[in-house]
């Protein structure tokens, strides 16, 4: 698929909600079809009157022209809460290309919260490291959007990674089922990422995870003997060429678990690179919400 912005480009746009919105439009350039349709109040068609309908949805100017009931179908309004998840440590500040993970998964929240709110669903925000560093609760106003995106824009990836205690966290602030969307380069040990969001998914909510990983840990080009440092724990590891197959051999092994798990619990996982354009995960979001 042709990328609308490449991430350079998009990296010098001065605010984060220009950025949301040109990523949102690319989507749609490469979906074909406006994700709004179907998130508004306003008038969308007419059917026969049936037994039991609500009589002040009954179009009495269609019924003067033909003797005939009608009554008047709204789109629904959506009242869906969202929460955004992302993960904050220390690792996601990792990259080899134009943008770190953490500023790809950034820019991914900031369209992820752009189009909820432009279709009217209420938006939290939540960020994760040792700790819940920050909570913004669900809402819709152009106040709270901005909030959000200022957050988003300054917020800095450090410190260690603890999943559960900070999801067990969250879920204790949701009050209804949502939908929570996490971005995450899933650097924690596999058990802990399939008890959270089992946790999550056991309330009832719906959940869709974002896997981030830069191009140089889904394939790494080593060529000879180097020292690789793990930016939270600062431990050192000689890594080998010939380490590299079983390198990949072992993430493909975790990606297939991942799936396997969440599709188990009717959870959506996408993995993605963070040289993909970043449309590309807003279009899998709307194609699957089209399915449903």
């Amino acid at each position: 698929m042709h990328t609308y912005l490449d991430p350079a480009v998009l990296s010098k746009l001065k605010t984060m909600e220009l950025r949301a919105r040109i990523i949102v439009e690319g989507a749609l350039i490469g979906i074909h079809r406006s994700p709004y349709h179907g998130f508004s109040t306003e008038f969308k068609d007419h059917r026969n009157y049936q037994a039991g309908d609500e009589l002040k949805r009954i179009d009495w100017k269609v019924y003067a022209r033909s003797n005939k009931f009608y009554t008047k179908q709204f789109e629904e309004e959506s009242n869906l809460n969202v929460y955004i998840v992302l993960d904050g440590s220390a690792s996601m500040k990792y990259t080899s290309t134009t943008l770190s993970k953490f500023e790809y998964a950034s820019y991914l929240a900031a369209s992820l919260s752009w189009l909820f709110m432009k279709q009217k669903d209420a938006v939290g925000l939540a960020i994760f490291d040792e700790k819940l560093s920050v909570f913004q609760p669900p809402a819709t106003t152009k106040s709270h959007l901005a909030r959000l995106m200022k957050i988003l824009d300054e917020s800095k990836p450090s410190n260690n990674t603890k999943i559960v205690s900070n999801i067990d966290t969250l879920l204790a602030q949701i009050k209804k089922r949502s939908l929570i969307i996490i971005l995450s380069d899933l650097l924690i040990p596999t058990a802990d990422i399939v008890k959270a969001v089992k946790n999550i998914s056991a309330r009832g909510n719906e959940v869709i995870i974002f896997h981030i990983l830069d191009d140089s840990e889904y394939k790494l080009k080593i060529n000879e003997s180097i020292i690789l440092k793990d930016i939270e724990t600062e431990a050192e590891i000689s890594v080998t060429p010939t380490l590299k197959s079983s390198y990949e051999k072992e993430l493909n092994k975790c990606i297939d678990l991942y799936k396997k798990t969440f599709r188990s619990r009717n959870v959506d996982y996408l993995l993605i690179r963070t040289s993909e354009p970043l449309e590309n995960a807003l279009i899998y979001y709307l194609a699957k919400h089209k399915q449903k």
